[in-house]
C-alpha cells in the first residue's frame, strides 16, 4: 500500500492516531513533489493530529528532535540552483509550527530545543532565496509558511530581545528584496510582526 493510500485510509478513519512507522514515512516525505501527498494528506493530517493531541508525547518529541537534528528547515538552502528542496524547507516550517503550537498549549520541548528551533528559524529567514508561491508542484510558499512558524515561536519562554531583533531584521531584509510577492507573503509576515 502506498503512503497516499495509507494516509487516505487514516483520513477516513475515526481513529486519527498515527503509528510510529506511518509517522516516519510522513516525515521522510515531508517535501514530496506530489502536492496532493504533501499538502492535502501529509501536512493536513499531521497538523490535525498534533493540534488535536493525537500524537503521543514521545512522538512529538521524536519528530521535533528529528527535524531539528537533521536541519530539515535548512535543507540544501545554500544551493540556489536547487528548485525542489524548498518544499522540504517550507513544509518543515509548517510541521514545526504545528509542533510549536502544541508546545505553547501543552509544553513538551526543552529550553534547549526551543533555542535550537529559534536559531534555525532565524537562519532560515536569513538564508532562504526561493520566494516562489505557487509552482508546477503546488505551493512552495516558504516565506508565508515561515511566518506561521515565527508566529508560534514568539510565545516561547526562551525567546529573548536579541532573537526578536534578529527575526525583525530578517523579515525586513526579505521584504526589501527585489522580488514581487504575489501570494500574500507580506500579509502573512505582518501577523508575527
Amino acid at each position: 500500500m502506498s503512503l497516499k493510500e495509507k494516509l487516505e485510509r487514516l483520513r477516513q478513519s475515526e481513529d486519527q492516531s498515527i503509528s510510529d512507522d506511518l509517522l516516519d514515512l510522513m516525515i521522510t516525505n515531508i517535501g514530496s513533489l506530489d502536492s496532493e501527498l504533501r499538502d492535502t494528506l501529509n501536512y493536513n493530517l499531521f497538523a490535525e493530529a498534533v493540534t488535536a493531541g493525537n500524537l503521543t508525547l514521545k512522538q512529538q518529541q521524536e519528530v521535533t528532535q528529528r527535524l531539528l537534528r537533521n536541519r530539515f528547515l535548512l535543507t540544501n538552502i545554500d544551493n540556489s540552483q536547487d528548485n525542489e528542496s524548498i518544499f522540504k524547507r517550507s513544509f518543515t516550517a509548517l510541521f514545526l509550527a504545528a509542533l510549536a503550537y502544541r508546545h505553547n498549549n501543552s509544553p513538551f520541548l526543552s529550553q534547549q530545543q526551543e533555542r535550537e528551533l529559534i536559531k534555525q528559524t532565524i537562519s532560515y529567514l536569513q538564508l532562504e532565496h526561493d520566494f516562489r508561491g505557487l509552482t508546477l508542484h503546488g505551493w512552495a510558499h516558504g516565506i508565508a509558511h515561515s511566518a506561521d512558524l515565527i508566529d508560534e515561536i514568539l510565545n516561547f519562554q526562551s525567546l529573548n530581545h536579541q532573537d526578536i531583533i534578529a527575526l525583525l531584521t530578517a523579515i525586513k531584509n526579505i521584504l526589501h528584496r527585489p522580488f514581487l510577492f504575489t501570494a500574500d507573503e507580506p500579509g502573512r509576515l505582518v501577523i508575527p510582526i
